[in-house]
């Protein structure tokens, strides 16, 4: 009789604690130059976006105290502020625009409606104040997941402060009702509707593979 069991499973890198010691370092190297950042070599401003931004889609935001939010939402500002210092070229350079093309047809962003976005806020100009134009604009899975964490942490913050997540107040105004997930005592996953208070036990898809023995 076969018997199926677990193989050892490889420990992965901690992604986020790599590249935080690698902005670090670089930020080290910065304030070592020169405090101002539009002074800073290119390369060296490219790195802290890149090394940055990273380091912001794996960081676990979870369990963070209101000081801890707030502080990486500090970061998160930083990290833009540097980006309003190059230019949209120089931004592609960092992070390539996807090669995604059917966005039209699909309603979506894709590398020619990033290209239309680039195109307007000038190629080679600086970004300056329009990095949030350029950030929702843009079409690369890295930079998206960016967005998405800054929302993700300004929503935390409004929670700790006793107000509705963004996207909760966005659905509350619209009439949307809103889900909480849950655990109980015995690792069971509940969701609850926010607006009726109905509660309901999630269920676990079956794997394509288990099939019924009859």
């Amino acid at each position: 009789m076969l018997k199926v069991i677990d193989g050892i499973k490889k420990s992965k890198p901690d992604y986020y604690v790599l590249y935080r010691a690698a902005f670090l370092n670089c930020l080290n190297r910065v304030i070592d130059v020169d405090a101002i950042i539009e002074k800073v070599e290119l390369i060296e401003r490219k790195r802290l976006i890149y090394y940055g931004m990273k380091m912001v889609n794996f960081q676990d935001t979870d369990n963070m105290t209101l000081d801890e939010l707030m502080l990486a939402f500090k970061l998160m500002d930083f990290i833009k502020i540097v980006i309003g210092t190059i230019t949209p070229s120089e931004f592609e350079n960092v992070f390539p625009i996807d090669k995604i093309y059917e966005g039209k047809r699909y309603e979506t962003k894709d590398y020619f409606f990033t290209r239309n976005a680039m195109d307007k806020l000038g190629v080679y100009k600086e970004i300056g104040d329009q990095v949030e134009d350029l950030l929702w604009n843009y079409q690369n899975i890295i930079v998206t997941l960016f967005v998405v964490n800054v929302l993700s942490i300004a929503s935390n913050i409004r929670r700790k402060q006793g107000q509705s997540g963004i996207m909760e107040e966005f659905c509350e105004e619209k009439g949307i009702d809103t889900y909480t997930m849950y655990n109980d005592e015995k690792g069971k996953k509940y969701l609850q509707n926010n607006t009726t208070g109905e509660v309901a036990a999630v269920k676990k898809p079956k794997p394509r593979y288990l099939n019924v023995v009859k």
